[in-house]
C-alpha cells in the first residue's frame, strides 16, 4: 500500500505499465474489465493499491484525508501546473 513509485507503474511492481500486464493496479480485474467499467471517463486504476478503485475511494491517496476535504484546502489539486508531486496530475 502506499503511493505509487512511477507514474507508469500503478502496481509498484517495478515492470511499467503495458509490458505484458493485464491488471495494471493488481486488484484482481484486468485492465480491459476496468477500462470498459460503468464509469470509463474516470480514471479506473487504485493509485493508494487499498484494493478501491480511485473513482469510488473516499482517500485515494491514504494520506488519511478525506479528497473532499483536500480539494477544499488544495483546490489546484486537479491542476497539472500544481506543484504537488503527489498529487497524481503531473505526468
Amino acid at each position: 500500500m502506499g503511493e505509487e513509485q512511477h507514474p507508469f507503474d500503478h502496481d509498484n511492481d517495478g515492470v511499467p505499465d503495458g509490458k505484458g500486464e493485464t491488471d495494471w493496479d493488481m486488484d484482481g480485474i484486468t485492465n480491459t474489465v476496468e477500462l470498459a467499467s460503468q464509469t470509463p471517463w474516470i480514471s479506473p486504476w487504485d493509485h493508494d493499491n487499498d484494493g478501491i478503485r480511485d473513482d469510488v475511494d473516499l482517500d485515494d491517496d491514504s494520506d488519511g484525508m478525506h479528497d473532499e476535504d483536500e480539494i477544499l484546502l488544495w483546490p489546484q489539486r486537479y491542476n497539472n501546473e500544481s506543484t504537488n508531486p503527489w498529487d497524481h496530475d503531473d505526468f
